[in-house]
């Protein structure tokens, strides 16, 4: 199975791979020149189940390849480890005709793609993503970056990878709670834009879908964000739509410290930002209720009833996206609309996140 994205950014066009067990393949058909150095960072959790798969796959170029691992985890995701991958590159000699490839999830892979993108002043780079969250949102699109005490993602750049390589080899081994994590960053999709995923919230998000359900997932979700990054790769407008959710869900995330997972976060930023949606007009009641369906099933309950509205309002407050000193959010309108630059009173943030605590008392 080998199914082939082309993504056509403004500053480069490199293919989404959607595959299964032939990541060999895949490398040797990349005809990469024999002078330009291979790295590889990869995330423990993965080496301890594919270990020799994935030195296999690397086998195949003459040059050789040099193997880093990491434990990666959303508190190591900063400036920190950034300059210890930088140093880990410069003592082995990597240059900037040289490729990082990242394995790994969405935390390693936007921390070491970060770390190419300003070594050396930009150094190409392919994500090998292994779980649903960075196949589906995190490795496409260019963005990278760490986060800044609480303020998520805060530090980052937009550089294009050379490839993105999606093995569903990798999902097999993830645990129940990484594929519901993902698996809120599909829902978000499928809200503002393929309606025909919604079909994969009517049921427990946690299970492991088969091959063929898992390929129309990342497929269908790929040229989501695919249609996204085409059509404003810098995030001056439409892009904006991928951000549904997260104005509220990294603010939810930032206050509990990461210890919730991002996805998660998400689906509870999901319910505030679609509450708030309904409640200036621009959804029905019943399409809130087919979302507030959706959204029981990830068990957030626990999440919504722990938010605490002040460090929220504070770190919304700091959120990148924002202007002219206002909280801007995005919101859904009807079926398939977005409304994005939507501002957001501190007022409102507290009615809201009251409003959402309602629905689990």
């Amino acid at each position: 199975m080998i199914k082939s994205i082309r993504l056509k950014a403004s500053s480069r066009s490199y293919d989404i791979k959607v595959i299964n067990n032939t990541l060999s393949d895949v490398l040797k058909d990349a005809a990469i020149p024999g002078e330009r150095g291979i790295f590889v960072v990869a995330a423990g959790s993965v080496m301890r189940y594919h270990e020799d798969y994935v030195r296999n796959a690397f086998s195949v170029f003459p040059q050789g390849y040099k193997l880093h691992v990491l434990k990666a985890s959303e508190r190591q995701k900063n400036l920190k480890t950034v300059e210890s991958l930088t140093g880990y590159f410069s003592a082995n000699g990597l240059d900037r005709r040289s490729i990082v490839f990242v394995i790994g999830g969405g935390v390693l892979g936007d921390t070491t793609a970060f770390a190419a993108s300003v070594y050396q002043r930009g150094t190409d780079f392919i994500h090998i993503p292994t779980t649903i969250m960075a196949m589906t949102d995190s490795a496409i699109g260019g963005k990278s970056g760490v986060n800044f005490g609480k303020l998520k993602n805060y530090i980052g750049t937009i550089r294009q990878p050379l490839m993105v390589i999606n093995d569903l080899r990798f999902l097999k081994t993830l645990p129940k709670e990484e594929v519901a994590n993902g698996m809120g960053e599909v829902l978000k999709y499928a809200l503002i834009k393929e309606s025909r995923l919604e079909k994969y919230f009517s049921g427990n998000p946690e299970i492991l879908r088969n091959d063929k359900e898992l390929a129309d997932i990342i497929t269908r979700s790929v040229k989501v964000k695919k249609h996204f990054i085409e059509a404003d790769e810098f995030e001056y407008g439409e892009r904006k739509a991928l951000n549904f959710g997260h104005t509220f869900g990294h603010a939810i995330e930032g206050s509990m410290n990461f210890k919730v997972k991002h996805g998660l976060a998400v689906v509870a930023g999901i319910l505030c930002a679609s509450s708030l949606s309904a409640r200036l007009g621009l959804i029905t009641p019943e399409r809130l209720s087919r979302i507030i369906r959706m959204t029981e099933l990830f068990h957030i309950r626990k999440i919504i009833r722990d938010i605490d509205p002040d460090p929220v309002i504070k770190l919304m407050k700091g959120d990148k996206k924002n202007s002219n000193g206002k909280i801007k959010g995005v919101m859904i309108a009807g079926e398939s609309d977005i409304k994005f630059d939507v501002v957001i009173t501190e007022e409102e943030i507290r009615e809201i996140i009251s409003h959402v605590k309602s629905f689990y008392l």
